[in-house]
């Protein structure tokens, strides 16, 4: 059962993602309707994901627990198979992905050292802000550009 609800999270979570992509193209189609009805398709699936995850896990750890999970399994988990996908689309010759990955890897041993800092430290910064392209998580103040994909400060939203 844990299998297949698994299997569910993830769909959900790919059909989250597709349906916001959808939206923005929906945006610059100029299709307001069609904008607003895939944003909130996106919410939706978002919400099922959310629900699937919490059966799964039964419950969420404490805060101390939950960071050393991200420490020490999850974010490791995704370095090793973005460096398995930049590989992989190196072999193929397929640069587009492969510099995907590269920027994926390198973000997320970025968000490894935050992670590892927020538990020594016990705070962080009172404000972030991430790249909506890439997904590059800047502390406490905006940068003009994004030193990963090179994106414009516009591009980036504020998480406080």
């Amino acid at each position: 059962m844990e299998e297949h609800s698994l299997n569910l999270y993830a769909k959900l979570i790919k059909e989250a993602t597709r349906m916001e992509v959808y939206a923005m193209r929906a945006d610059k189609d100029q299709r307001p309707e069609l904008a607003r009805m895939y944003k909130a398709l996106t919410v939706s699936h978002k919400a099922q994901a959310r629900r699937v995850l919490l059966q799964i896990r039964g419950f969420i750890g404490h805060s101390d627990e939950n960071l050393s999970l991200v420490i020490d399994e999850e974010l490791p988990a995704f370095i090793k198979a973005y460096a398995k996908c930049h590989h992989q689309a190196v072999e193929i010759n397929n640069k587009a992905i492969a510099i995907g990955c590269d920027h994926a890897s390198r973000i997320t041993q970025m968000n490894l050292q935050l992670a590892k800092r927020a538990q020594e430290l016990r705070q962080r910064p009172d404000t972030f802000f991430i790249c909506d392209f890439c997904g590059f998580i800047a502390s406490a103040n905006l940068p003009d550009t994004c030193p990963i994909c090179t994106a414009a400060s516009r591009r980036f939203k504020k998480v406080c």
